[in-house]
């Protein structure tokens, strides 16, 4: 006969249940019985949204007294306030209580006009004392047992700080009574108790044997704490956000034991220094799996000592950087980093000193390599001239740009010779000059062209004729360079606005012989709408992103969770393919406002994309384009063959994400298929497949994978050669590259109108 259940705990990814089954009249259990009821449990549960891990499900009997010897005596009532049902160790109250109500109904009615004057409740014990004191325990004679003074005390001096303005503490500790007998007053948890051993491995492994309850939050037991080590575990392991997160979360949630008489059997806290290190690079993490910092954790009121016995951590808050060796296959780069020596004169800056690219090839000091499509030199004054004179005509691309120096937006040519960026007289120009740079810089439509005082003490060029050989699509082709300032009589630059970005191309998708081989590696340039997303104050880098507009980013809403609330501690790089290389072209940005879709279900991840508002612009150069957006409703047609590419591992059990993009092509398959494969995978399936993902790919080895997520999956446009649209959103799969386990995808086009409407109602023009 089955009887209640109790949900005991949710997390992010885990429901923690407590089954009451009663049975009809005595019986004797044997072991076989309660192995038989477990697998009954766990058959029913299969076809769930539930994964049932091993040995979860546990049976223990409980003998219960008959129900005559439990009913209340006389003058005591069974709890009836919601606000206090299973809340307490009792369950029969009596009345008066401490502040005058005389029955549960004036009580309850005081409680609920009492919790509109707080900000809520504060941590630990609060609820347990209001019951204590609304509905106090019937004790003998039928009288009721308020709490102690100490306990009243003690909740009063820790929730002080979360009372709304204004608000009282509804109790008067001083008309409480103060006794070691539990049959006068409800005792203080708060008292330390004796040390008990640790049982968590996790702490275990960090040198922690003994604790004593209650802890910082309160808690007084170790399965309290239990799914905030294994988040902590997790996130540790997903994001490597701090070297020594483990030992913050056992010092903060089993703080070891001093077992020193003389103080009592106090615990050891965490020490202040290593509480804000840990929150400045991980908190972020903990909002987006909706488990915002607890409040009762206040990194300022912590000591901060050397000294092991006053605190854990001062050590090792203050531990320099950790550059270490690099891996075989790496060199070091501008002493701080390593990156792969393959890069090594491929022809792409990845050191700021330029070391990697240096003495890569004997041109004479008047030539320019024709970087990064070939060893060609060639000389530096035909560079940005107009004509090819390279390979794909690199030595033209990345000529024009409008510039923010002194935030006038000027427009500027580059200058090889003299390596630097001239602004753009006045003089000749028109509406046709305006919308060649625009659509030069991969725009398509000119927003505003005027002209502005030109900067004292820099160089300037010319408009005049186009030159011999010069293209007619490219500015530089009627320019000349190096005067010292603009015509007489005309003594303006031109200041330029452009608008509607031209979407899905790849202007530095060079098919190089110098490209990378033997693998599935990009090199930069090949997807330029790609962004990283990073958190807290190491740029801990943890999802992909694409850029829709120079203001917009889009991503998986599971990238952003429950951290909607708090923008700091994100920063966004495009522009780049090698996440620990530098970059000329790597552009880095804050959030503004993240918008997580409002239907978003963290349990199925249903509905799972956020778009992100920048804090600024990105610049748009060729290296840097937003990828265009599908049709309301669209459909992808089965078959179609699409890529996704990112940062992310190469396989489940891989220890960190790679150090440069990789791309997988892969085929779109049927949703039933994909049904099907979810419905006898043997593999854990963490969330559920709706008709708001599709799915694509299968083979072994050719997958998204953790670290991916958030990214985009791209398609080429129809009838053309190189322009691509992002068809859905990385989202989940069942582990990676699990063969005939296709890799799962927000279907992209369903959510349109939603994008378009969010970025409407927040335009910053």
């Amino acid at each position: 006969m089955y009887n209640t259940t109790n949900i005991l705990h949710v997390g992010s990814g885990s429901v923690v249940l407590h089954f009451v089954i009663g049975l009809r009249g005595r019986h004797v259990l044997l072991p076989a019985d309660v192995k038989q009821m477990t697998s009954l449990i766990e058959d029913g549960l299969k076809d769930s949204l539930f994964v049932i891990r091993d040995n979860s499900v546990s049976l223990e009997p409980e003998v219960r007294v008959p129900m005559t010897t439990v009913m209340p005596p006389e003058h005591c009532e069974v709890i009836r306030m919601p606000e206090c049902v299973n809340v307490t160790m009792y369950q029969h109250t009596a009345f008066p209580n401490v502040l005058g109500h005389p029955t549960q109904e004036v009580a309850s009615h005081a409680f609920a006009m009492m919790e509109q004057t707080m900000s809520h409740f504060c941590h630990g014990h609060m609820r347990t004392f209001i019951c204590g004191a609304f509905a106090p325990e019937c004790g003998p004679g039928s009288k009721p047992i308020p709490p102690c003074r100490s306990f009243c005390q003690e909740v009063k001096g820790r929730c002080n700080e979360s009372m709304a303005p204004g608000a009282t503490f509804p109790v008067d500790c001083g008309s409480l009574p103060e006794s070691k007998d539990p049959s006068i007053c409800m005792q203080n948890p708060y008292t330390p108790g004796k040390c008990v051993p640790i049982r968590t491995e996790l702490c275990r492994q960090e040198g922690f044997n003994s604790t004593a309850f209650p802890n910082l939050l309160g808690n007084v037991g170790e399965g309290e704490v239990l799914h905030l080590l294994n988040l902590i575990r997790g996130l540790a392991d997903a994001t490597a956000c701090y070297k020594h997160s483990m030992l913050f979360g056992c010092s903060a949630f089993l703080p070891p034991c001093s077992g020193n008489s003389t103080l009592g059997h106090h615990n050891i806290p965490p020490c202040k220094s290593l509480c804000l290190a840990y929150r400045a690079r991980c908190e972020m993490f903990l909002d987006i799996f909706y488990n915002p910092w607890p409040e009762a954790l206040n990194c300022g009121r912590l000591p901060d000592s050397p000294d092991r016995h006053v605190c854990i951590g001062y050590r090792e808050a203050r531990e320099p950087p950790d550059i270490g060796e690099c891996k075989p296959g790496q060199m070091r780069c501008d002493s701080t980093r390593c990156v792969e020596s393959s890069w090594v004169c491929d022809g792409y800056q990845d050191c700021k000193d330029n070391t990697d690219e240096d003495h890569c090839a004997s041109c004479l000091p008047h030539e320019t390599l024709c970087s990064p499509v070939s060893t060609l030199c060639i000389n530096t004054s035909t560079v940005c001239d107009g004509d090819d004179h390279c390979y794909e005509g690199v030595d033209e691309s990345e000529c024009v740009r409008v510039g923010d120096h002194n935030d006038t937006r000027a427009l500027e040519v580059h200058n090889p010779v003299r390596e630097e960026w001239e602004e753009v007289c006045s003089k000749g120009w028109n509406q046709t000059f305006a919308l060649l740079a625009c659509k030069q810089m991969g725009y398509s439509a000119v927003l505003m062209h005027s002209l502005e005082m030109p900067t004292s003490g820099r160089s300037k060029a010319v408009l005049g004729s186009r030159r011999s050989g010069g293209h007619p699509d490219r500015l530089q082709s009627f320019l000349t360079k190096g005067h010292a300032s603009c015509p007489t009589g005309d003594d303006y630059v031109i200041k330029l606005s452009c608008w509607e970005p031209v979407c899905g191309n790849r202007p530095a998708n060079y098919e190089s012989p110098l490209r990378v081989v033997g693998g599935d590696e990009v090199k930069p340039g090949t997807w330029p709408w790609l962004v990283s997303m990073h958190g807290g104050i190491d740029r801990t880098f943890f999802c992909g992103a694409s850029v829709i507009s120079a203001d917009w980013i889009l991503t998986a809403g599971h990238c952003v969770g429950g951290a909607t609330h708090k923008t700091d501690d994100w920063t966004f790089i495009a522009g780049h393919t090698r996440r620990p290389a530098y970059s000329t072209h790597r552009q880095i940005r804050k959030a503004k406002k993240l918008f997580l879709h409002p239907e978003f279900n963290p349990t199925t991840v249903n509905n799972d994309i956020a778009i992100i508002q920048l804090d600024k612009p990105l610049v748009l150069d060729d290296y840097l384009r937003p990828v265009c957006l599908p049709k309301p409703g669209q459909e992808i047609d089965i078959g179609t063959r699409c890529y996704v590419a990112g940062w992310g591992k190469t396989d489940s059990m891989a220890p960190t994400y790679q150090s440069a993009v990789r791309e997988v092509s892969l085929d779109v398959v049927t949703w039933d298929s994909c049904m099907a494969a979810v419905q006898r995978s043997e593999m854990p399936v963490p969330y559920k497949l709706t008709h708001n993902m599709f799915c694509a790919g299968g083979a072994a080895g050719h997958d998204a994978c953790q670290g991916d997520s958030g990214g985009p999956f791209m398609c080429r446009m129809p009838n053309t050669t190189d322009q691509w649209y992002q068809a859905g959103i990385v989202s989940w799969g069942i582990s990676c590259a699990i063969p005939n386990a296709p890799g799962i995808y927000t279907k992209l086009p369903l959510y349109i109108d939603w994008i378009t409407e969010t970025m409407k109602n927040n335009s910053s023009t």
